[in-house]
């Protein structure tokens, strides 16, 4: 039984079941809006009546607990007692019934609200864990009364036997999602308001646009909700990515390097495409905007690998130069490199990152040295021909030896440094290193 079957992820979940070959009975008091219903039956009721959950939810082997009252934070920071009453009526009742029907697979999602307000907006933390919860601060009675259903389960686990599996939703979107009426999640609410602004217009986004969040796609979800469900653990579970996804920070830190930004764009990819990274169709559609906005560069915020960065710069041809991520940082460490140290050890970074990725950085690269004359290099002659090394070859052996020197430098300034150390311990003189990623703020501070 999957019920809230006629909501999002409901529904999703529904046809992901049946792709694998279940007998899926679908609860909701609502159909899908956007298409019809995958399940087996479908039927429609209220589950905060607690004689429809005793009299539907029996007989299954697994029961999937996706009924809620909820929406976007517009929706759920408004008239929250109301929305806090309804889902605890309809978890109490499907806990309630399963146990007392036999049901001993369950799932519940939960949200990524139950976790402390102070833990949300604390943008210094790599993620939230599963452990940060307890003690609770959530930032509304949604979020509570997620945490209280997540203590009842545990509670329902232990006393009945039951094997009840904990998911805490982070963000998700995708296809058939609702994107209006006041229960819509931020990327539907964007996608609508693009999608009606005039050319030229504003968009409306809701705080003060600093906001960080992680999103997760329905696909996604719904196999995470899945393995879960299939595995021994019974503790809640994040599903999403502990990564926030914005594009905001490396347009500041292209910004830093003095580029300036004209557009950005994202693709979802299950896997990355081997020869271009993003999908043939994605690099044909940055490569039309790349010309209609004149860009000279296009970067990327990922780690480009030799023959990923030798594809792309063949498609986009020589009027653009391509830049990932690392690149970008090593030319902000470059810019702003002061001691002589630093200097050789931004230049000993680079010349490693470069050296397995030499294609078109200097344009000479492509020539053969020696070979013949002529217009199509074709007529040979003695003197003429040379010791038969690509340029490309050359300048990778020069590299090596480049970065050699630096390393041998750099071991000459650390025992240089060494004697300046002593002299400030024998002479206790204290020291003080601020240390922070690119624009954390330490030139300020």
């Amino acid at each position: 039984i999957v019920t809230g079957a006629g909501g999002f992820i409901g529904g999703h979940f529904v046809r992901f079941l049946k792709s694998k070959a279940y007998r899926v009975i679908g609860i909701d008091m609502n159909k899908p809006a956007f298409s019809k219903t995958g399940a087996d039956r479908f039927l429609m009721a209220d589950l905060r009546n607690e004689h429809s959950a005793l009299r539907l939810i029996k007989n299954v082997d697994e029961l999937y607990m996706f009924a809620a009252d909820m929406g976007g934070v517009g929706y759920i920071t408004t008239g929250q007692a109301n929305i806090a009453r309804n889902n605890i009526r309809i978890n109490i009742n499907m806990l309630e019934a399963a146990r007392a029907n036999g049901v001993r697979t369950i799932f519940f999602a939960s949200t990524a609200c139950v976790y402390p307000l102070s833990k949300q907006q604390n943008l210094t933390l790599a993620g939230l864990k599963e452990a940060d919860a307890l003690p609770g601060e959530p930032d509304s009675m949604y979020g509570w009364e997620k945490l209280f259903t997540e203590q009842l389960c545990s509670s329902y686990s232990k006393e009945y036997n039951l094997r009840i599996h904990i998911g805490r939703f982070h963000n998700i979107y995708g296809p058939e999602g609702t994107y209006e009426g006041g229960k819509e999640k931020s990327p539907a609410a964007l996608c609508r308001k693009i999608a009606l602004a005039k050319n030229g217009g504003k968009v409306e986004i809701w705080g003060d646009g600093k906001q960080i969040r992680s999103y997760c796609y329905i696909d996604d979800c719904c196999e995470g909700v899945f393995r879960l469900t299939q595995s021994k653990y019974l503790k809640p579970v994040n599903i999403g990515s502990s990564t926030p996804i914005s594009l905001d920070e490396l347009a500041l830190l292209a910004r830093t390097a003095g580029i300036e930004v004209v557009g950005q764009t994202t693709q979802k990819m299950e896997k990355q495409n081997p020869a271009t990274l993003i999908g043939s169709g994605k690099v044909e559609e940055v490569k039309a905007l790349a010309n209609e906005l004149q860009a000279d560069i296009v970067l990327f915020d990922e780690e480009l690998s030799p023959r990923h960065l030798r594809n792309l710069e063949e498609i986009f041809g020589d009027q653009v130069h391509i830049l990932d991520r690392t690149a970008l940082i090593l030319d902000i460490f470059a810019l702003h490199a002061s001691t002589a140290e630093g200097k050789l050890q931004v230049e000993l970074a680079q010349c490693e990152y470069r050296l397995p990725r030499l294609t078109r950085a200097w344009t000479h690269l492509a020539r053969q040295a020696g070979g013949g004359g002529g217009r199509t290099g074709s007529v040979g002659g003695v003197g003429l021909r040379g010791p038969g090394e690509t340029q490309l070859e050359v300048d990778k052996r020069q590299i090596s030896h480049r970065m050699s020197f630096l390393k041998t430098e750099i071991e000459k300034v650390r025992l240089h440094r060494s004697q300046y150390r002593k002299m400030r311990k024998k002479m206790q003189i204290p020291i003080v290193a601020l240390v922070g990623y690119t624009n954390a703020g330490k030139s300020t501070l």
